[in-house]
């Protein structure tokens, strides 16, 4: 992934409860998704994956623990209004 904006979990986390592109190798192919990193209360903090299409309109985010994330990037931040 040289050469790009991703960042290796091995190196450091995004902050808690801030969406993050967040993904990993599957098939032999970089899949992603937006995630975030959850405090959950009784095993430190998971990773919780969007539930929702359009990322923007939604705070709803499912903890599991599933998903083997290597890297993640900060979502872009939003254009300004016309």
């Amino acid at each position: 992934m040289q050469g790009t904006n991703w960042v290796k979990v091995s190196e450091i986390l995004p902050e808690l409860d801030t969406p993050v592109f967040a993904g990993w190798f599957w098939n032999g192919k970089f899949v992603w998704h937006v995630f975030m990193r959850s405090d959950s209360s009784f095993e430190g903090w998971v990773w919780s994956r969007s539930y929702s299409h359009f990322i923007s309109d939604n705070d709803e985010f499912i903890e599991d623990d599933d998903y083997p994330i290597t890297h993640w990037m900060p979502l872009p931040p939003i254009p300004e209004g016309e």
